[in-house]
This record gives structure tokens, C-alpha cells and sequence, in this order.
């Protein structure tokens, strides 16, 4: 990440060659954090000019960048021991921002930051708290001392303020440079008020001055100032039915002049899906949510950053299930052939379902069913009656109404009819039939002759015919 002038303006120390500081009789100082987590300064350009008799030579120094920062910001995050943690802050005036973490050793004067490079000491932003005019910036013999210490009107309440100030100057063939800087800090918290510098160069081509300030306009530490900040409003909750959408406005409200754009993102659970018109606010302004997914409850989170300022709100959503309806089990039917069986049918509306209900039925072969009606209301039930051939079968009752399709089953079993029971003993059955017939013959051989009977008076005695003789052989 490219490190803004802001911040750069506040190593250039680093740059300076040949310092040398006056030395002065040092008292026990003690090298301890002079700032606590939450503190914050805020710094803008005092000014930023170049004068030069060649004006590509301001050029290419890059003048005006400083005058295209609206502020910068220091905000302390945690204090460890003589460790300091705080976030280094640019906003730009076209809306853009950098941000930079920044961790620093006040006894030491080390520092994680990149750009300040390694091997030395370079923090200039914090120091340690309660030092005064003798003292070295960092615990060790050759760091630089503060040059005086002094009490001036600082945003209108007095305060202690260590200076730190270097010159230098050079000469080479006829090419000259001096440098100017000065560094003022508050003696209790270590934090730098101000830093301001000149640069002057000349040589038989022609000769320039840069100069530059970046000073404190403003902080909590001994001000009760608050931040450029911004709200996110309380997010209503969302319900819906499953199969269509709900939606909610999120409004965001700058404040105390906040400039930086908003970036905005959506964290939910799987099931539902959450989506933002738009997802960069300049400003004030809303976003209009809009979840869908299945019948459930979620808490989406929606998150806002912008410039050094990070904000979420929740919200629940509800999602319900759509007007529907439940065909209830239907159970099994078993009959013998030559009969039938029969089942009940019923269904049960669900999330305000109305909806008539159309039946079909599909049956195997060999199976014959029928419903005594085809239609049924949301909440409603038909009789499914069944006949056929023996045999384990199933059958599948279709339902469709509302959009929605449903089906359920049933095994139906037809049993063989039993057989007619035979006597187990005695003649056989045809002796039986000749039997009867015989009786039969016999009862009206019978009938008949008494039929054909007469009277003994009235019946002539039969002759008896003489027998003639028989010659013998």
C-alpha cells in the first residue's frame, strides 16, 4: 500500500543527513506510554507551497499532494507495556481514503511500519509521555534530545510542549541545500502537535524552497471533540413466504462532517440469500435488502465500513411456507376377489391453502379403483374403493391444486375366495346319484302299478294251460 504524504511528511527525518542535536545534562526519565486505547488526534495541512525560478522543478517534486488531503488521523488501538498500537488515517477530498496499522516502541523508538524502513529507529508519531527539554525521544544515548519545553495555548487550554528542531546545510560545487525542520509534541501524551519543514536549494540552473506544515486541529485527549463518524439504522425484520421475496431499508447518517464513501456487505446462513441494490454509499443514504430462500428463521448481518470506521446492525428473517397442502396416509385395503375394499382419503390445507384439490388414480393391471368424487376442497376427503384378481398391488393417489402437485400410496391385497368344502367319507358321490335315481325308478314302478291294480272280484282267475305230452327221445 502506498503510503500517503500525510504520513510521509512525518518521517523525514530519515532523510535528513548530518543532524546533529545539542546535547543537554538528561534527567531520570521514564520511557511509558503517555496515551490510552481510544485517544485519537486529527491533523490537516497548515500549508504546502514550492517557489522555484524552474517550475518543473516543483513538478517533480509532486507539490499540491498534501493540499489534496482533506485530514489525517491518529487513533490509538491498544497500549502494551512501552508498545503502542494505533491506526494511521488519510482522507482524501475526493472522498477516497488510506488506512494503515502502526505499531511503535516508545523506549525504543522501533516501528512495524514499511515505509519508515528498518534497522533505526523512526517513529515520530507517538512518543513517550511526561519527557521534558534534556531528554532523549528514545532510551539510548544517541537518540536526539528534545531542545526546549515550554507552555503555550493549545486549542485554548494550556499545555506543556516539548520541541524538537533541526537544521542543516551543505555546499558542493556550487550546488547549496538547507533543511529546517521542527517537531512540537504534548509533554503528557507524547503525541506530535506539529511538524513543519523547509527545504531550500540553489545551483548555477537556478534555485527553490519547499515548505510544508501538517498540524493537530483537533482531539479527545484533553478536548471533548468527537469524530467524523457515521450511523447505521436499526434494520426492521423481513417476512415472507417461501417462493417470493422480502425486503428491508438500510439508512445511513453521516455525522460531525464525515466524507469517506461507505462500503456495505451481507453475511447470512445457507438456505437464504441476501442481496443489496447498491453497495457504496457517498454520504448519507439507504440500501434496499432483498432476501429469499426456504422456510426457516435467519439473522443476516449487514456491515459498513468507511474510513476508519467500521458499523454492522442485524436484522431476523422470517421465512414461512408457502399455501400448500398434505395428503394424510392412506391405509392399506385387503379383500377377497369377488368383493372389494375400500379407504379413506383426506387432506389438510397448510399456510391459508384454498385451493380446490383435482384426484387421479393410478392403478396396476389386475387392479380396478375409483373414487366415489375427483374433486375435494382444501381440507376435504374421498373414498377409494378397489376390486380385482388376486395379488399384492400398489396404488398411487395424484393430487394437484394450487400450483402445488402431491402423491401417496397404498398397498392393496386381494385374497383368493376359499373352497366349497366335500364330504370326507360314505359312498362315493356317483353311487349316491344311482342310488337316488334307483329310488326313484322303484317309487314310480310302484305308483304305476298300484295305478293299474283291480279288485279281486272283478280280476278273472288265469287259466292254467294243460300241459301236452312230450314224446320220449
Amino acid at each position: 500500500m502506498s503510503q500517503s504524504k500525510v504520513v510521509q511528511v512525518l518521517t523525514l527525518l530519515l532523510i535528513i543527513i548530518g543532524i546533529s542535536s545539542p546535547v543537554f545534562i538528561v534527567h531520570a526519565a521514564s520511557y511509558t506510554p503517555g496515551v490510552s486505547v481510544g485517544q485519537w488526534a486529527k491533523y490537516e495541512t497548515l500549508y504546502d507551497r514550492c517557489q522555484s525560478s524552474d517550475p518543473t522543478m516543483c513538478q517533480s517534486q509532486g507539490n499540491g499532494d498534501l493540499n489534496d488531503t482533506d485530514y489525517g488521523l491518529i487513533r490509538i488501538v491498544d497500549v502494551s507495556g512501552t508498545t503502542v498500537t494505533f491506526q494511521l488515517f488519510t482522507q482524501y477530498k475526493n472522498g477516497t481514503t488510506t488506512s494503515e496499522g502502526a505499531q511503535v516502541d516508545v523506549a525504543t523508538g522501533y516501528s512495524n511500519v514499511s515505509s519508515f524502513g528498518s534497522g533505526a529507529p523512526s517513529d515520530y508519531f507517538v512518543l513517550a509521555g511526561g519527557l521534558q527539554m534534556g531528554d532523549h525521544i528514545w532510551n539510548f544515548d544517541t537518540a536526539p534530545t528534545f531542545n526546549l519545553t515550554t507552555t503555550e495555548q493549545v486549542f485554548g487550554v494550556p499545555r506543556s510542549i516539548n520541541f524538537l528542531n533541526y537544521s542543516s546545510s551543505y555546499s558542493y560545487s556550487g550546488f547549496t541545500f538547507s533543511s529546517s525542520t521542527g517537531f512540537a509534541f504534548d509533554q503528557d501524551s507524547g503525541l506530535f502537535l506539529e511538524v513543519s519543514a523547509v527545504f531550500s536549494s540553489s545551483s548555477p540552473y537556478g534555485s527553490s524552497q519547499t515548505a510544508f506544515a501538517v498540524g493537530m486541529v483537533d482531539n479527545n485527549i484533553w478536548l471533548t471533540s468527537t469524530l467524523p463518524d457515521f450511523t447505521i439504522d436499526t434494520v426492521s425484520g423481513i417476512t415472507f413466504q417461501a417462493g417470493s421475496s422480502g425486503t428491508a431499508t438500510i439508512t445511513l447518517t453521516v455525522e460531525n462532517g464525515f466524507s469517506s464513501s461507505i462500503s456495505l456487505s451481507v453475511y447470512t446462513s445457507s438456505g437464504l440469500t441476501c442481496t443489496l441494490d447498491q453497495y457504496t454509499i457517498q454520504g448519507s443514504g439507504t440500501a434496499t435488502l432483498t432476501c429469499n430462500g426456504q422456510p426457516g428463521t435467519y439473522t443476516v448481518t449487514i456491515t459498513a465500513s468507511g474510513g476508519y470506521a467500521t458499523h454492522s446492525a442485524q436484522t431476523a428473517v422470517t421465512v414461512t411456507s408457502a399455501p400448500d397442502f398434505a395428503i394424510n396416509p392412506i391405509s392399506s385395503i385387503t379383500f377377497q376377489t369377488g368383493s372389494s375394499g375400500t379407504a379413506a382419503i383426506t387432506f389438510a390445507g397448510q399456510g391459508g391453502f384454498s385451493s380446490s384439490i383435482i384426484l387421479s388414480i393410478d392403478a396396476p393391471s389386475g387392479l380396478t379403483c375409483t373414487l366415489d368424487h375427483y374433486t375435494v376442497d382444501s381440507s376435504g376427503s374421498a373414498t377409494l374403493t378397489c376390486n380385482g384378481q388376486p395379488g399384492t398391488y400398489t396404488v398411487t393417489i395424484n393430487a394437484s391444486g394450487g400450483g402445488s402437485t402431491h402423491s401417496a400410496h397404498t398397498n392393496v391385497t386381494v385374497n383368493s375366495a376359499p373352497t366349497a368344502n366335500q364330504p370326507s367319507n360314505g359312498l362315493p358321490l356317483t353311487y349316491v346319484y344311482i342310488a337316488v335315481a334307483t329310488a326313484a325308478v322303484v317309487a314310480i314302478a310302484g305308483v304305476v302299478f298300484f295305478l293299474r291294480r283291480k279288485s279281486p272280484s272283478a280280476r278273472p282267475e288265469p287259466s292254467v294251460p294243460t300241459p301236452t305230452p312230450q314224446s320220449p327221445a
